[in-house]
């Protein structure tokens, strides 16, 4: 079945290009929480075929990579941080190369690995236990019987990529069993902005792009209302430093997606520094939010006391020995390294977590391909703002 399959989809991820400081004059908090990824656009989505097999069309003549993503649209491997790109009408196949000890050349389709895929084992006979009208080719992989048999306007038969993940069973004989159910995440689905042209979505065309910037697509989902059994589940009422009343509140799990300037740093959003950056532990002493303070203690647990330069430990006005008090850490429940180093965050939504369906499917989509791209705050260096 297809959920038994890990490799459920690929998206294809754009290089942006970063203009010259005369022109855009970027710092590194437009990049955000890390600048190793630079920004980064997508350009699409393609299902993975049963036996791991893709044949998709790609734009001309600019810097892409693939991603493999799980039924969730979660990248599930390491990323590829080798760009690659093709002329018009160039042909490329990935055949299973990428290996540490590989010695063959990368790049030379002469003398690549042969594929790993051996294809379909003859003539004229579908793939087992697939639908009897998909006839494959001694050698085919799935993906180049499918498009093969495409009636759709496209080039030789090959789709092209969707900006929307989609998912139909087009493989399973319902002879031998039921087909798996389909689905999809729609940008449409969203009720805040969508990082697409709503054109892109009806008709992609080779410049249609999917733009993540945090300021625009990310925070709002913290602000729109949700009811569950009909209880206020907005991010906000709870993960904010008021109550419906108005009155001060510990956010909680020590994570504050109200809206305002981070007091740390005045080019982001706050919430986008509480998701990504190390922090303290906060505690509510009467109206205010101050950070919490505990005893320290040596490496063998023994509690720290104030010392003076002779080592003996300083004495407060009763004659107690004064503790050494130090923050708390509170470690990011998002990463830069992607959405599956964001477990902290995502378990909250899965089957048996405390906010199960308090962000739907397309949101979580959403959140995970802007983490997998590198959580970055702008994806567009035209959208910084210029001092």
């Amino acid at each position: 079945t297809a959920d038994q399959r890990p490799a459920r989809f690929l998206r294809i991820v754009k290089a942006v290009s970063i203009p010259d400081e005369d022109l855009v004059d970027l710092d590194n908090t437009a990049f955000g929480v890390s600048t190793a990824q630079l920004m980064r656009e997508i350009i699409g989505y393609v299902p993975i075929e049963p036996d791991g097999s893709v044949k998709v069309k790609v734009p001309a003549n600019i810097a892409f990579g693939v991603e493999v993503l799980d039924a969730n649209g979660r990248r599930i491997t390491q990323r590829h941080q080798n760009w690659l790109t093709l002329r018009p009408g160039e042909v490329m196949e990935c055949n299973g190369c990428h290996t540490a000890l590989s010695q063959l050349p990368h790049g030379r389709p002469d003398a690549e690995a042969a594929s790993a895929n051996p294809g379909a084992p003859a003539d004229g006979s579908p793939f087992p236990n697939t639908q009897p009208t998909l006839f494959a080719n001694a050698g085919e992989t799935m993906a180049e019987t499918y498009t093969r048999s495409l009636s759709t306007p496209a080039w030789d038969g090959v789709p092209f990529p969707t900006v929307d993940i989609a998912f139909a069973d087009v493989w399973t004989d319902p002879n031998v069993r039921a087909p798996d159910a389909p689905f999809d995440y729609s940008y449409s689905a969203l009720s805040t902005t969508a990082p697409v042209d709503p054109g892109c979505v009806s008709n992609w065309l080779a410049n249609c792009r999917v733009v993540i910037n945090y300021e625009m697509h990310i925070h709002p989902l913290w602000n729109v209302p949700r009811t569950a059994n009909a209880v206020d589940v907005t991010c906000t009422s709870c993960h904010g430093p008021l109550d419906a009343m108005g009155a001060a509140q510990l956010p909680a799990a020590q994570l504050d997606l109200s809206d305002g300037i981070s007091p740390d740093e005045a080019d982001h959003f706050n919430s986008y520094r509480e998701l990504l950056f190390s922090d303290n532990e906060q505690e509510l002493q009467g109206n205010a939010l101050v950070d919490r303070l505990v005893q320290a203690t040596d490496a063998n647990g023994n509690l720290l006391f104030q010392l003076d330069g002779n080592g003996n430990q300083i004495l407060d006005i009763n004659g107690n020995p004064i503790p050494v008090l130090v923050t708390v850490g509170v470690t990011p429940s998002m990463s830069p390294g992607g959405a599956l180093a964001s477990a902290r965050f995502f378990s909250r939504f899965n089957a048996g977590g405390t906010h199960i369906d308090w962000l739907t499917s397309a949101e979580l989509k959403l959140v995970s391909e802007w983490l997998d791209g590198g959580a970055q705050y702008f994806n567009d260096p035209f959208a910084v703002p210029q001092n």
